[in-house]
C-alpha cells in the first residue's frame, strides 16, 4: 500500500507505574528521548505523523501535532481510537512510545502487505500478535468504539469483527533478525536493557 495513503500515529497515553511515575516516552536511550526515536522512524517513511497522548503539552518538543485521547481514557485500545478519529489518511500505522528500536524497514514491510481491503495488518510472532505496531484502516472506528462503550479494552478484542491480514515471523525476521522493532520498555530493567542495547549499536532502528 502507498505510504502517502498511511499516516504514522506514536501512541503515549497510558500511565507509568512501573516505571515510578516517571514518563517513559520521554526516558533518554542512545542519548535521545525513546518517543523522539519512534518520531524519526515514523517520519522516514509518512508524510503526515502524529501523536496520541494523554499528556499533550509533554510531546510539544517534537514539533508535532498531538491529539489528547477522545474516549478521555488510558487504554491502548482508546489510543488506538484517537489516532484513527484524527488522521488524515484513510489507514494509520501505530507505534508505541517506548518502541526505541522500530525501524522504518520493518514499518515498510508492514505496510506493503496491506491492500486497501485490509483493515488490519499486523505482526504475529511466537509470543502472539504486535498489536501496537500495526496498521489499521478507519474502518475499525466504529467496532472500537463500541468495544470502548462496552468497556471491553482488549486491543485485539475487535479483530474478529474485521479483516486483518497477519505477517508471518519468518517474514518479520528477514527484515530484523532480533526482531528489535518490537521491543518495548515496560520498567527500569527494561530500560536499563534498551540502554544497554543502543550503546552496543546493536540495532538501527530509530537511530
Amino acid at each position: 500500500m502507498d505510504a502517502k495513503k498511511i499516516s504514522g500515529a506514536i501512541l503515549a497515553g497510558g500511565g507509568a507505574s512501573r516505571m515510578g511515575g516517571v514518563n517513559k516516552a520521554l526516558c533518554p536511550v542512545g542519548g535521545r528521548p525513546m518517543v523522539s526515536r519512534v518520531a524519526d522512524a515514523l517520519a522516514g517513511v509518512f508524510d503526515e505523523v502524529f501523536v496520541a497522548a494523554n499528556d499533550v503539552a509533554s510531546f510539544m518538543f517534537l514539533d508535532l501535532a498531538v491529539f489528547s485521547d477522545v474516549e478521555g481514557g488510558l487504554s491502548s485500545l482508546s489510543g488506538l481510537h484517537t489516532a484513527l478519529f484524527y488522521a488524515k489518511t484513510s489507514h494509520v500505522f501505530v507505534s508505541p512510545c517506548d518502541a526505541p528500536f522500530v525501524s522504518p524497514e520493518m514499518i515498510r514491510l508492514i505496510c506493503g502487505a496491506a491492500d486497501e481491503n485490509d483493515d488490519v495488518v499486523v505482526p504475529r510472532t511466537g509470543l502472539g500478535f504486535e498489536p501496537l505496531c500495526a496498521l489499521y484502516s478507519k474502518r475499525c472506528l466504529n467496532p472500537i468504539a463500541a468495544r470502548l462503550a462496552a468497556g471491553r479494552l482488549k486491543l485485539t478484542g475487535f479483530y474478529n469483527s474485521v479483516r486483518v491480514k497477519q505477517i508471518s515471523e519468518d517474514d518479520l525476521r528477514r527484515i530484523d533478525p532480533l526482531l528489535l522493532s518490537f521491543r518495548n520498555v515496560n520498567t527500569p530493567e527494561d530500560l536499563a536493557q534498551v540502554e544497554q542495547l543502543a550503546a552496543q549499536g546493536g540495532c538501527t532502528g530509530g537511530s
